[in-house]
């Protein structure tokens, strides 16, 4: 608080310490000219900060007061804030906090980007800051912004943050009044604070100068009350919590006669309601459960009373300021419970994993694949989270992927088929990390439980989300057991991805099974989206805001009837956030089917989709790159391209803006796919954008082959090869190598066409804010490969707009015109360069034999470009079945530019060289020989000459 820093130090010197201020840990005033602190530790400098930041005084609300001018920053500059939040919300981070600013912005960067939090303080390239003012002047994230902050006007900003919460993590204030809320990510997940976090800093410059007056963060997220009694910013600060008094408890304070499952309210009066109050169930006098904590001006709290309780007349309610040990208040007599269900069998809700720790190395684990191993602290990769040891997916090893296993058989454990088959949940637990911080190419570690039926087949299971960070993140498990379970397998995962270590690590593993109270069923938040390019099986995933319950797809030839899938894998991104995975397998080539999935009562309509080509059959694929926020142009290209009824969907990266974010995924990518069905009619694949970055939630939303990061498949005659640009050769040459393998493929280069997507192209001539022509390491690593191994057609994105050529015999096209910001600013001259365009698009491919046609149209349908490439793979053909002067005339159709050679054999075992000729650059792509025409047999081919 402003003008007060004689009494509040001895408040600090004296052991109040800062829970003296209702969960306040830090608070900056800038009084002393300088960045120390009024509560907590000060903030500090970042790079050359300092010499760009000065102290001033400036006039709020008519009184004068001391305030910090700071610059527009540039990366490796801000402020560093040593918050003193311990982790909360049942996280390893901080999951819950409130931030408080007296901002001002001058005239001059009004209607710019203006970042205020960025909670990784590394502050690396593609990690963009949390909250921002946005081009409109409102304050927000993701494309959700709301309010006004005006030019040369002190506001008071407040973002009130709860990432445990089922919905409304964010809320945003301005001088008291809500202006907007908003769904973010998860627990530990992007905006959740590490020890330290920065100010007024991001990754790519998008900060302007600015003053502060006051800065304040809680432990906690306080009310809507407790921001609008802050009200708008004033000289002296922001305020800082007074202690509550007169905390009373009036209801219920004693008589009272309850029923077991039915809600009751419970109240109480306060003076200066501020911070949380912990509210207990006492039994007898004594402790006997936790019923939560709500925020003490609130004055209620809905209790719903579990049917399991128990009956007896002694209950009490306590309540507790948490700030505030002192302020507390119980009821003056004792209540009681009636109508309590018998209590469900004792085993529920213990633990039944044995060695979950590790403590006992492998002790009842069965290694199933890799080379796991157990280690202590002792070793280079960490730390245990408990204990003395952890999981490790192994040193050294080849294996692509390492699986510790352990079985439970829950009727041994003292389950009654009756206590699993009426219904039971999983209530299971896992801590997980990797080498790597987040957002870094690593590899992956989840836990998974498989539901086992009496002979041990699998009915359904559910995996956690992937670690993808280097501190200790804990994953958990939610579900309803099928009818039927007898057997729960537990399975620790590890996909090794990079470097000669696979560093998947685990620790203290936990399962328990409890007993609902009740089964609510599940909406279905995300339609199915398509995600396979086989022959023969189709995979599917789709949403749901819980996971009680059971789910199926319901599919067939002509009928939905005629088949139910119900072993569904489910992905839990959090409480509120599962991805369910089918695969329907045993289908047949190119043949149409009609589905449905369902969870619980929910489900969809009926959709259709078509199973992967016949390699003689002719197919198109619908390209586009870089959509991030652009939901309307998007949408407006998914109407367009489906008037060509293409096969695939394929996207060249930045589908979102921030891959950890979860709403973006649902708001800029799943939503717009929904227009006309797309993408539950129309498989989608695609590349890794920078955007989309390696963050656990740009994993959860794909069932891409591979390791989902580079992966090939063929489709019709061709060969379709997926990479990741976000991970350079240097930092991970597995990629080079499985790229020049897979290139060297014989069936690779018989394929009609070799079809390359990544999202960072080699060749850039447009990019605003310059300083960028194209991805170095592509240019130097891949592109020779190409060249060497007869890539036809390379497509990626990252450039806002469209640019063809080609060069050594490759097309190079950026399709980066989905819907994100248009890139206009000419920064290279790249020569072979052709076609260059500046605007929305998107591109319809198809391949018909020997033939590939590409067309690009804009966003009002108007087609920008065309060409067509034939294929290297030669065709042979008669020109006539009737000699002429004994002879026939054999004509040889390829690739304009190429040499081929025309062999005969008598055998079709030994083969001799008739003639070599090359294809014409320009005209019929065709040359035509005379060949005897003799009596005997004689079998002709032709090849590419090397």
């Amino acid at each position: 608080m402003k003008r007060i820093l004689i009494s509040l130090a001895v408040a600090i010197v004296t052991g109040l310490g800062v829970t003296a201020y209702a969960g306040v840990t830090g608070q900056w005033d800038f009084n002393s000219g300088n960045l120390n602190a009024t509560v907590g530790t000060a903030l500090a400098y970042r790079g050359t900060t300092a010499a760009t930041t000065t102290f001033t005084t400036s006039t709020i609300g008519g009184q004068s007061a001391a305030v910090m001018s700071y610059p527009a920053t540039t990366p490796t500059q801000g402020f560093i804030m040593t918050h003193g939040i311990a982790p909360n919300g049942g996280g390893a981070l901080v999951n819950q906090y409130t931030l408080i600013m007296d901002v001002m912005y001058p005239a001059a960067s009004s209607g710019q980007w203006r970042v205020f939090l960025q909670t990784n303080p590394a502050n690396p390239v593609n990690d963009d800051g949390e909250f921002f003012v946005n081009l409109a002047n409102g304050i927000g994230i993701s494309g959700i912004y709301a309010g006004t902050i005006l030019a040369d006007t002190w506001h008071r900003v407040a973002f009130v943050v709860d990432l445990t919460l089922p919905a409304q993590r964010l809320r945003k204030f301005i001088d008291g009044a809500l202006v907007g809320t908003q769904d973010l990510d998860q627990v530990d997940g992007r905006w959740a604070l590490s020890p330290t976090a920065l100010l007024f800093t991001d990754d790519n410059n998008e900060t302007r100068a600015g003053f502060v007056n006051s800065i304040q963060i809680r432990s906690e997220a306080i009310s809507d009350v407790e921001v609008a009694n802050l009200g708008g910013a004033t000289a002296a600060g922001i305020p800082l919590p007074v202690a509550p008094t007169s905390l009373h408890l009036v209801n219920p304070n004693g008589g009272q006669n309850y029923q077991a499952g039915t809600a009751q309210s419970i109240s109480w009066t306060v003076n200066n309601p501020s911070g949380l109050v912990q509210i207990e169930l006492l039994r007898g006098g004594a402790f006997f459960k936790s019923l939560g904590q709500a925020s003490l001006s609130q004055s209620n709290y809905l209790w719903n009373i579990d049917p399991y309780l128990g009956d007896t007349n002694n209950y009490r309610i306590k309540l507790t300021s948490v700030a505030y040990p002192a302020v507390t208040d119980s009821s003056d007599a004792d209540f009681s419970v009636f109508g309590s269900a018998p209590g469900p069998n004792p085993v529920f809700g213990q633990p039944l994993q044995s060695n979950g720790g590790f403590e006992l190395l492998f002790a009842n684990w069965q290694t199933t694949a890799g080379n796991p191993l157990i280690l202590t602290s002792a070793g280079t990769k960490g730390s245990p989270h408990g204990g003395a040891n952890f999981l490790h997916g192994g040193i050294g090893t080849v294996a692509s992927n390492t699986i510790v296993r352990q079985d439970i058989n829950l009727i041994a454990a003292g389950f009654t088929t009756n206590d699993i088959d009426t219904g039971a949940s999983l209530d299971a637990e896992a801590w997980l990390r990797n080498l790597y911080g987040a957002g870094t190419f690593d590899d992956q570690v989840f836990y998974r439980v498989g539901y086992l039926d009496s002979a041990g087949q699998e009915l359904s299971a559910v995996r956690c989300i992937i670690a993808a960070n280097s501190v200790w993140l804990q994953r958990n498990l939610t579900g309803l057991l099928p009818v039927g379970t007898r057997k729960l397998r537990l399975e620790v995962v590890g996909k090794h991805r990079r470097d000669a270590d696979n560093d998947s690590m685990a620790d203290d593993l936990i399962v328990r099974l409890q007993k609902p109270v009740s089964f609510p069923t599940p909406a279905i938040t995300k339609l199915p989206m398509l995600q396979d390019v086989r022959t023969d099986a189709m995979t599917m995933i789709w949403e749901t805001d819980g996971n009680l319950a059971r789910h199926y797809v319901d599919w067939g030839r002509s009928n939905i009837a005629e088949h139910t899938l119900g072993t569904i894998e489910t992905l839990q991104i959090d409480a509120t956030h599962f991805v369910h995975r089918a695969t329907i397998p045993g289908l047949e080539t190119e043949t149409s089917y009609v589905y449905r999935v369902r969870s619980g009562t929910s489900a969809t309509a009926t959709f259709s989709f078509t199973t992967a080509p016949k390699t003689s059959s002719p197919f198109v694929t619908a390209w586009w790159g870089d959509n991030h926020n652009g939901t309307v142009t998007l949408a407006t290209h998914v109407t367009n391209l489906l008037a060509h009824a293409p096969n695939m969907i394929c996207v060249a990266g930045d589908m979102v803006n921030s891959g950890n974010a979860i709403s973006e995924w649902h708001n800029y990518w799943f939503k717009p796919l929904e227009t006309l069905n797309a993408a539950q009619t129309t498989p989608v694949v695609y590349a890794r954008g920078n955007h989309d970055g390696e963050h656990a939630l740009a994993y959860a939303y794909s069932t891409l082959p591979g390791n989902e990061a580079w992966f090939a498949f063929d489709y019709g005659n061709s060969r379709f090869i997926f990479l990741d640009s976000e991970t350079g050769t240097s930092s991970s040459p597995e990629q080079y190598n499985w790229l020049q393998a897979e290139l060297n493929r014989p069936e690779t280069q018989r394929a009609a066409f070799r079809i390359v997507c990544f999202h960072r192209p080699p060749y850039v001539n447009v990019w605003n804010g310059g300083g960028y022509i194209g991805e170095t390491f592509v240019r130097n690593d891949w592109v020779p490969l190409f060249t060497q191994k007869n890539v036809d057609i390379v497509i990626s994105g990252h450039q806002h707009s469209y640019q063809r050529g080609a060069t050594n015999g490759t097309v190079y096209i950026v399709s980066g015109g989905g819907g994100g910001f248009l890139d206009t600013e000419i920064v290279a001259d790249w020569p072979f360069v052709q076609v260059e365009y500046s605007q929305y698009h998107f591109d319809i491919m198809e391949v018909n034999g020997p033939v590939l046609s590409w067309e690009t149209f804009n966003d009002s349908n108007q087609l920008l470009d065309m060409f067509t490439l034939q294929s290297r793979v030669p065709v042979v053909a008669w020109q006539s079945s009737s000699p002429s002067g004994g002879t026939l005339a054999l004509t040889v159709s390829g690739k304009p530019g190429t040499s081929y050679v025309l062999e005969s054999s008598t055998n079709l075992v030994n083969w001799t060289s008739v003639v070599t000729n090359t294809i014409p650059v320009t005209g019929p792509p065709t040359f035509t020989n005379s060949v005897s025409a003799t009596s005997a047999f004689r079998s002709f081919r032709a090849r590419a000459s090397q």
